[in-house]
């Protein structure tokens, strides 16, 4: 019995403290880890959203449409009422009773900031005719104007030539 006297055991007091310290410290590392990830992934999807929002942002206004009668150029002059700038990224105009793809665009990268209006001069390939939006076959049809904004907006419009 005098050998298992002189041997102490550590005490209470210094037991609890070293066992707090190691859960403060793995504690602390687990808490600082999935505040981090949790930040990454705020910070992740708010990008998300602030792209979805800004496309509901965008809208583009056709205030004019010029068809040229003795040429084949078409003129639009658009105004961006939204409050988003919007980057033109294709135009296409198809004759709607035929079909016929009149202009298809989409090497476009044209930018209208907000309230600004711009006119854009587009050559169209007629080749019906005498291919000019004056021949009959051009002037009593009706067309879609489709404009695609590089956020993916599609603003569509039907015009006549010459409905004056």
């Amino acid at each position: 019995m005098a050998n298992t006297m002189t041997r102490r055991g550590i005490s209470e007091v210094i037991t609890s403290m070293f066992m707090l310290a190691i859960v403060v410290g793995v504690g602390s590392v687990i808490l600082f880890s999935g505040y981090s990830n949790i930040m990454d992934f705020t910070t992740m999807v708010s990008f998300f959203v602030s792209d979805i929002e800004e496309t509901h942002l965008e809208n583009l206004t056709l205030e004019h449409i010029r068809y040229y009668p003795l040429g084949n150029n078409v003129t639009l002059w658009l105004r961006n009422t939204g409050d988003s700038q919007v980057t033109i990224d294709s135009i296409a105009i198809v004759k709607i009773d035929t079909q016929d793809l009149i202009l298809d665009d989409d090497d476009m990268s044209q930018v209208i900031f907000i309230g600004d209006i711009i006119s854009v001069e587009k050559a169209t390939p007629l080749t019906q005719g005498t291919g000019q939006f004056n021949d009959d076959y051009y002037k009593n049809s009706k067309y879609r104007i489709t404009i695609t904004t590089s956020k993916g907006n599609v603003f569509e419009t039907i015009a006549k030539p010459f409905n004056t």
